[in-house]
């Protein structure tokens, strides 16, 4: 069957294959020349009750449905309730057409202006495709959420692919799934091994399952996901933290990019987040617009574009810009600590060690200014090793040893790196630069790319030395932990379970492994570094080797009340993108990063929308005498200072300072601000060219004018909207047709009630349970079909429902769903999980694409026969009056809904012929509160109509087409 347009639309009955089926979707299969479709459908007929299938149209003879072949039949009912439930599933089924979101029943939050404004400028696009570049903490999800739910009312993401970081993805699985009642199937490195068990090693797992969330770097390794990737359509692709697919400087090297160009050809919309969208360069910035639209930038190198080319393309606000939407109540002001009240004095033996790094950097800055030979001087002694004794003592002395291994001839060359990155010396995660197989960092001097190292006997000598001053301290001793200690026992925590939760952020992993032992050591806690017992043990540590599994585990044990969990000790790992915001508002610095950009995201974690509790802020601070560092303490306090500057404006961290890397951020601060005593190093950029010109200050204005720009424009069209009377309703095809179509016989309580009720009288034999009531609560115990539905493997060789699978985890005990209308209870209930069991709560919302509500629906549509209809008598229409009732729609050329509209057609007494809207003709007669009096239609009257009834709806169908354009 070779068509131009689609040969059926969803909510259709076909005959194909001999058996009977309910379409679910149509897709096209050719974006370009559309002649074949994919016809998505679910069994009615016995033999295939339940069942999911696609057909080929090319492949299959699909045989839909005649309207003008339509058998009437009397509903006998009581009440005419299958008539009633039969339309209110028929209501429901209609795509959405309008333009303006829907705010009943959304979701699971509370809707702010920003949100809304992100979601209208998504649907006005022809294919959704937008970067949400809000501030860190600003509910870029939450966005997400609503413009998925509303894209989903419209037929249009049926297939999502969500890419996030590895200690993201149960967090965005939950969100969606909790808030919005939208499946996301979860393959973390378990889920891909328990997939692969499952199904034949050449079946494309993307076609399994309809809706995915994996990690980008499973998902990266192109080479190995290429062949399945380039065969699957997406109607969505999220990608959260984006920034990290923009290519850097080399886009054919960086796998994350090479993904994300392909999957941008593979899908119809696509959503970006990032709070970071550029580097300071234009190209890595217009590489993000490419992906969203090719065509958006004309020039291919990605530098020449204006703030017109770009604005219709992104949002970015700050906190300020909602700060009077969101109100105290969703983001509640923070409070840092003061430094004097955070800062303790070296110990004695403390000061020995910093004489000796303060003389060392003496040394060698006396040599620096003496030379002209500026590769040899070494990073690591000018200031790494004084960052991390900083931190720990055992830091310090773990990378002083290596450092001697190396001189001394016993590693027979040294990891080096570039000027650049010479300086990134930390131990935090498995992105740091320069870290070996054994996962610690390997330091180096700044030398030539690939230099084998001889023996510098001064460095040897004045290692060796500082070797001895730390042999003996540890960090259990050091000041640092004492004043940590004493911070603990102002903020009241101990360890047990009345104990506030804390986030510790450290740089370092080995400072990570000693302070976890000795805060569990001095408040007597059992600990464990192994990854499995984190989530039984009241300090818990994260860092980039903690697998998937147990770093989400941790993660969110974290933010669930019960969990024993009082103090979690991050490496930087844990500073971007997660939420730590629920159960605990405390942060303590224990190092300090010398970046605005990473202190930025670290205070994220749990200052951010939805904070009902004030986050207070910690930065340790240890002084020294020793006069070569003791002015260092302004430049830390000034950092501090410009953090919470940022904070207060409609600008971003990296605009400080224009570096945009955090590596280059530590550096720069090093070399130009404790290097060189110069305290106003965070007051101005650091220079871009000799000539001054700053291409980051061009890019940045450019986005401030694209973001106001667009804002502007937003904002006018509210103001439109808001002027249109109901008379420019009622004259607007579009909008009158987008309010119809969310008419509603019922609500999606009754629905439930009345929709559960009626198939379990129908189908006594089918395992309906009876439904429960419960104050606000609704009990639906699922029956076998339901089960199979969302994906429950009962038998071992049971088919993978993958397009209707919800996730394994919020699965319910004794497949019990409890559903609610109540948005607040809604709420509760997810505040409740959080205190109880984690992540995924146990009442969800009641809402028409919660699964059990669309399989009911289904199961509705499936009572009435193909090519039959309901006949009902009225007391409500003129004396002869026969009124027709249809839904219908046209499809574009990709099988997209052009015009969705329900309308009726009546016949009156002398040949007069009335259109009403499907709305008000079913409020004019009363159809809710009918009773079936028992009366006969006059089958033998109505019948003759009908061929013309139908002509007439597809007339209209087509002036509704040729007027939408």
């Amino acid at each position: 069957m070779n068509v131009n347009t689609p040969p059926v639309t969803p909510g259709s009955r076909v005959i194909c294959r001999d058996a009977e089926w309910l379409v679910t979707r149509v897709e096209a299969l050719k974006k370009i020349s559309v002649s074949d479709f994919a016809v998505h459908c679910v069994g009615i007929d016995d033999l295939v009750r339940g069942h999911q299938s696609i057909f080929l149209t090319q492949l299959d003879t699909i045989i839909p449905a005649d309207p003008k072949s339509t058998q009437l039949v009397a509903d006998n009912s009581n009440g005419y309730k299958l008539s009633k439930l039969f339309i209110g599933a028929q209501l429901r089924q209609m795509p959405a057409t309008g333009l303006e979101p829907d705010l009943a029943n959304l979701g699971v939050f509370k809707p702010m202006d920003f949100q809304l404004s992100a979601v209208k400028h998504a649907l006005k696009q022809l294919r959704p495709r937008l970067l949400l570049a809000d501030a860190v903490g600003l509910g870029k999800t939450i966005q997400v959420g609503m413009i998925l739910t509303e894209l989903i009312r419209r037929g249009r993401a049926d297939r999502i692919l969500v890419l996030a970081k590895k200690s993201m993805l149960t967090q965005f699985q939950s969100e969606l799934w909790n808030r919005f009642n939208i499946p996301i199937v979860r393959l973390d490195s378990v889920g891909i091994a328990k997939m692969r068990l499952k199904i034949p090693a050449n079946k494309n797992p993307f076609e399994v399952y309809q809706r995915l969330i994996i990690s980008i770097d499973t998902l990266k390794n192109v080479a190995r996901y290429e062949h399945f990737l380039k065969h699957t359509h997406w109607d969505v692709v999220i990608i959260d933290e984006a920034h990290n697919v923009a290519g850097a400087s080399v886009p054919e090297r960086h796998q994350s990019y090479r993904l994300a160009r392909l999957l941008s050809r593979r899908t119809d919309s696509m959503l970006l987040t990032t709070a970071t969208p550029h580097n300071g360069k234009k190209e890595t910035f217009g590489r993000l617009i490419s992906l969203l639209d090719p065509s958006a930038i004309p020039d291919p190198a990605f530098k020449e574009y204006d703030s017109d080319d770009i604005k219709n393309f992104f949002l970015m606000r700050f906190k300020e810009d909602i700060r009077q939407d969101a109100g105290e109540e969703m983001l509640a002001p923070r409070k840092v600590i003061p430094t004097l009240s955070t800062s303790i004095r070296a110990t004695p033996d403390e000061e020995i060690v910093f004489k000796e790094l303060a003389d060392l950097r003496g040394a060698l800055l006396k040599d620096r200014h003496a030379s002209d030979n500026k590769k040899r001087q070494n990073h690591l002694l000018l200031y790494g090793l004084y960052k991390l004794f900083l931190s720990s003592p055992e830091a310090c002395l773990k990378t002083v040893e290596k450092r001697i291994e190396n001189l001394s001839g016993e590693t027979a060359s040294v990891n080096t790196t570039s000027d650049k990155t010479s300086s990134s010396i930390t131990e935090s995660d498995e992105t740091s630069l320069g870290v070996t197989a054994s996962g610690e960092t390997a330091l180096g001097v700044t030398a030539c790319d690939q230099e084998v190292i001889n023996i510098d006997s001064y460095e040897y000598e004045q290692l060796e030395t500082i070797a001895n001053s730390l042999t003996g301290l540890t960090l259990q001793s050091s000041s640092r932990y004492a004043l940590l200690k004493q911070q603990l026992k102002e903020i009241g925590w101990n360890g047990k379970n009345e104990s506030p939760r804390i986030l510790i952020f450290t740089e370092y992993r080995k400072t990570q492994e000693v302070l976890a032992s000795a805060i569990a050591a001095d408040f007597k806690l059992k600990y464990s570094e192994k990854f499995e017992n984190q989530t039984k043990q009241a300090v818990s540590i994260i860092h980039g080797g903690t697998p998937d599994t147990h770093l989400m585990d941790t993660v969110e044990a974290f933010a669930t009340g019960s969990a024993p969990i009082r103090m979690l000790i991050a490496t930087d790992v844990a500073s971007e993108g997660i939420n730590l915001h629920h159960e605990c508002h405390h942060i303590i610095h224990f190092d300090l990063p010398w970046s605005i950009i990473t202190l930025i995201q670290r205070n994220g974690r749990i200052d951010r929308l939805g904070q009902d509790q004030s986050p207070i802020l910690r930065y340790l601070m240890v002084d020294t005498e020793q006069g070569m560092l003791k002015g260092d303490r302004a430049i830390f306090e000034r950092l501090i200072d410009k953090v919470e500057e940022i904070n207060a404006l409609r600008r971003s961290g990296e605009s400080v300072l224009k570096l945009y890397d955090a590596k280059e951020e530590e550096a720069y601060i090093a070399d130009q601000g404790i290097l060189s005593g110069n305290v106003t190093v965070l007051d101005s950029p650091a220079p871009d060219d000799p000539d001054g010109f700053s291409e980051s200050d061009f890019l940045e204005q450019m986005l401030r004018d694209a973001s106001l720009s667009l804002e502007s424009e937003l904002e006018s069209q509210d103001q439109a909207d808001a002027d249109i009377t109901d008379t420019d309703i009622a004259c607007s095809n579009r909008s009158h047709s987008f309010i119809k179509n969310r008419y509603r016989l019922f609500s999606d309580k009754e629905f439930l009630l009345q929709g559960y009720k009626y198939l379990s009288e129908a189908h006594p034999d089918s395992g309906f349970l009876p439904l429960q009531e419960k104050g606000n609560i609704m009990i639906l115990t699922a029956p076998k079909d339901l089960r199979r539905r969302l994906g429950k493997q009962e038998e071992p060789n049971d088919t993978i429902f993958g397009a209707t699978a919800i996730p394994l985890e919020s699965w319910p005990e004794n497949d019990q769903f409890k559903l609610t209308h109540d948005v607040n209870q809604a709420m509760l209930a997810i505040k409740a999980a959080r205190n109880m069991s984690g992540y995924w709560s146990q009442e969800l919302l009641c809402t028409e694409q919660h699964p059990a509500l669309l399989w009911i629906k289904e199961r509705i549509l499936m009572e009435i026969q193909r090519e039959q209809a309901p006949i009902i008598i009225s007391n409500k229409l003129k004396d002869q009056e026969l009124c027709f009732c249809f839904i219908g729609q046209v499809a574009s050329k990709t099988g997209n809904p052009l015009v969705v509209d329900g309308h009726a057609i009546s016949f009156l007494k002398g040949g007069e012929v009335w259109h009403y809207a499907l709305s008000d003709i079913l409020q004019k007669i009363d159809f809710e509160h009918m009773e079936n009096q028992g009366v006969e239609p006059n089958l033998k009257a109505a019948v003759p109509l009908l061929l013309s009834a139908v002509d007439e709806s597809i007339s209209y169908l087509k002036e509704l087409k040729k007027k939408s354009g």
